[in-house]
């Protein structure tokens, strides 16, 4: 049986002395920061054994790993669903005779051949090309660093960086709530001996944690595949957040948990450390692992509940080669203008007979814009200032709003507005999405005082720099696509997609990202796919977006896919539909941002994007057959 964390269990009286305090507050990490420190490693073919059991020290129970969702305290005597949770009996070789996992357990990694199914890292040869560096790690069970019972399952990668870990299928039931968890420990030195935080040396067989960058080195995550597949790195996966030094994983055991909602009869656990720096002892170890589930009183709040597909239809569209448009729009040629630096698309909508059209422009801050066009070549300014503006000092939007995404009710002539805003420092990627109404579509409310979206976890699909983005409203549903970026197993942005019914609270779409780069499809996508900008039209949903090819050619172009449901995407070509000539100098026909718009009475496809060379926003159309 599985006692709960927070049951009360028989423990030994400490007193607490000076001493016994100060090496508290060394385990635990919570003494500031040093220089971090250069390592030159010399490789050798294999790590040196793994030490003599450890004097034994005050086991740390980090306060700051909280379950992932605030669901309620599971009862306290629960059956532990896991295979060998203690790491216990006989190992067996997987995949060759340097992995030895113990029984019940499955070995995952990055390692050569560094293909899709794979991750990898990059790094330098000597000759300065980017390589492959990220190795296989080796596992066997060990006897020393054992938190009960009589081994532990532990992995290394000597000299290298790995990402890897171990993982277990088990039976859950749909509705229930489930907490995995286990106790991990970390050994991280590029020398036999390690240092304390304010560079004491801490003895033999102890982790290097100097400085900041030592301290960084070894971080564990727990992800859970709900649909009990294998692939810890896939669309879909849960992932908690990231546990590190200050959870104190260093040299003695620590708890790590995560709560997750069963959606199906299995689950896959997957306990996973990463390693930053080529050190000779990046050690790690894991015993007493749970997976516990239950059937609450009431079901937790997972937020709005949305029907997937929102729509359905006939995806069927054949679009023509588009005709460039003259015209254009540019940045203010007036210097004290408000967008007199730079401008960059965001939406068209139509508004009567008027093409209205929301961009990003300005200098030091981006702020948002409207110019206005009764034939969408030739446009003019509405006013002489932005519609909206950056928040006031100290909000969360404060250092620009950017990317408008705007949807237009003509019955009851109301005006809504998403939009990318972040604060000013030095991350320039510290974005939410805001919401804003108006009756006129030129004076604008903030309708919340914070963003309605923000990054997801570490780990998860939208982890880092979220936008541009688009709205859609479909059966009284508002459908948001926007890109993120991933940063692990590889750096990719990609797109996908939350539903709301009220433009406010918001549920992810199943499956995100539902649109990723297919180079092996689209060449000129590379490593990204972004901008999206969307159509739905009596059950076909169209989408533009831009895709990069990166390193190889550092082009921005522009493509179409198609869709029956809004999830499930097929591109229209493997070719982008601007900027189909020679790519042979710099920046020639790199274009982004689409933004569409589709008038089936005329048959036309119009096309406004940036063109990246002018600076300007250019248009063209294209002739369009539909059912």
């Amino acid at each position: 049986m599985y006692q709960s964390p927070g049951t009360p269990t028989p423990v030994i009286a400490i007193t607490l002395t000076a001493t016994l305090i100060a090496l508290l507050l060394v385990a635990c990490g919570s003494l500031p920061g040093a220089t971090p420190t250069p390592y030159i490693v010399e490789v050798t073919a294999t790590p040196p054994p793994i030490p003599s059991r450890l004097p034994l020290t005050p086991t740390y129970v980090p306060q700051a790993a909280p379950t992932s969702s605030p669901f309620p305290t599971p009862p306290p005597l629960l059956d532990n669903r896991l295979i060998n949770p203690g790491f216990e009996g006989q190992a067996r070789a997987i995949g060759g005779a340097d992995v030895l996992v113990l029984e019940g357990w499955e070995p995952f990694y990055c390692a050569e051949p560094f293909t899709s199914e794979a991750c990898w890292t990059r790094g330098r040869d000597e000759e300065g090309d980017f390589t492959a560096v990220m190795s296989r790690p080796q596992y066997a069970p060990t006897g020393e660093r054992v938190r009960s019972g009589e081994s532990a399952q532990r992995w290394w990668c000597g000299f290298a960086t790995c990402l890897g870990g171990v993982s277990q299928t088990f039976p859950t039931a749909p509705g229930e709530l489930c907490e995995v968890g286990a106790w991990v420990q970390s050994w991280s030195s590029p020398s036999d001996e390690g240092h304390d935080a304010s560079g004491i040396p801490t003895g033999p067989f102890t982790s290097e944690l100097a400085g900041q960058s030592d301290r960084d080195n070894s971080t564990w995550r727990i992800r859970v595949d709900p649909s009990g597949g294998t692939y810890p790195w896939r669309s879909g996966v849960l992932t908690s957040r990231v546990f590190g030094y200050s959870h104190g994983i260093y040299d003695q055991y620590a708890l790590i948990r995560f709560s997750f909602v069963a959606t199906g009869d299995r689950a896959t656990v997957f306990f996973e450390n990463h390693r930053l720096w080529p050190f000779m002892h990046n050690e790690n170890f894991i015993d007493d692992a749970y997976a516990i589930c239950w059937t609450p009183d009431e079901p937790p709040d997972t937020g709005p509940q949305i029907a997937f597909p929102v729509a359905t239809g006939d995806a069927t569209i054949e679009v023509g080669a588009f005709r460039p448009l003259g015209g254009g729009f540019g940045p203010a040629t007036d210097p004290d203008a408000w967008d007199s630096d730079f401008i960059s698309t965001g939406d068209v909508i139509r508004v009567g007979d008027e093409f209205w059209m929301y961009y990003t422009g300005g200098g030091r801050r981006s702020e948002i814009g409207l110019a206005i066009s009764s034939d969408g070549v030739r446009w003019t300014r509405a006013g002489d200032g932005p519609v909206l503006e950056p928040g006031p000092r100290g909000s969360w939007d404060s250092g620009g709003v950017s990317n408008p995404a705007v949807i237009y009710d003509p019955e009851s002539g109301q005006f809504e507005m998403w939009y990318a805003g972040n604060v000013p420092s030095g991350d320039v990627y510290r974005v939410g999405f805001g919401y804003a109404t108006s009756p006129d579509g030129i004076h604008w409310t903030r309708a919340s005082d914070g963003p309605v979206i923000t990054v997801g976890p570490l780990g998860m699909w939208n982890e880092e720099r979220i936008g541009p983005l688009d709205v859609v409203k479909v059966n009284d549903v508002y459908v948001l696509y926007y890109t993120a970026t991933t940063l692990l197993p590889t750096f990719r942005r990609q797109i996908g997609c939350e539903a709301s019914p009220d433009g406010v609270n918001w549920v992810e779409c199943p499956g995100n990202p539902v649109f990723l780069p297919q180079p092996e499809i689209a060449p000129f996508e590379g490593i990204e796919v972004e901008w999206p900008s969307l159509i739905v039209s009596d059950g076909l949903w169209l989408m533009a977006y831009t895709g990069f090819l990166g390193e190889q050619g550092a082009r921005f172009r522009i493509g179409l896919a198609r869709s029956g449901d809004g999830l499930t995407w097929e591109r229209l070509s493997d070719k982008p539909v601007i900027g189909n000539g020679t790519t042979d100098s710099a920046g020639e026909f790199s274009t982004s941002g689409p933004m569409i718009y589709l008038d089936r009475e005329a048959g036309r496809l119009w096309l406004w994007y940036k063109d990246e060379v002018a600076g300007r926003i250019v248009g063209a159309v294209a002739p369009v057959s539909l059912p």
